[in-house]
C-alpha cells in the first residue's frame, strides 16, 4: 500500500465519520468586521481550540 493510498482511505474514513456525527468539529464564527480583533485576540490566548472565521 502506498501513501496516496493510505491518504485516499483516510479522507474516505473521516469523511463517513464527520457524516455520521463519529467525529465533531467546532467553529468559532465571528461576525463583522469589528470582531476581527476580538478573533485575533482569542486565537493568540488560546481561546479558540478549533477553527476560527470572520464574516463580514
Amino acid at each position: 500500500m502506498s501513501g496516496t493510498d493510505i491518504e485516499r482511505d483516510c479522507e474516505k474514513d473521516f469523511a463517513e465519520w464527520v457524516r455520521t456525527g463519529k467525529i465533531i468539529y467546532k467553529v468559532n464564527i465571528y461576525v463583522g468586521i469589528e470582531n476581527i480583533a476580538k478573533g485575533f485576540v482569542n486565537m493568540l490566548s488560546g481561546k479558540n481550540i478549533c477553527k476560527a472565521v470572520v464574516k463580514y
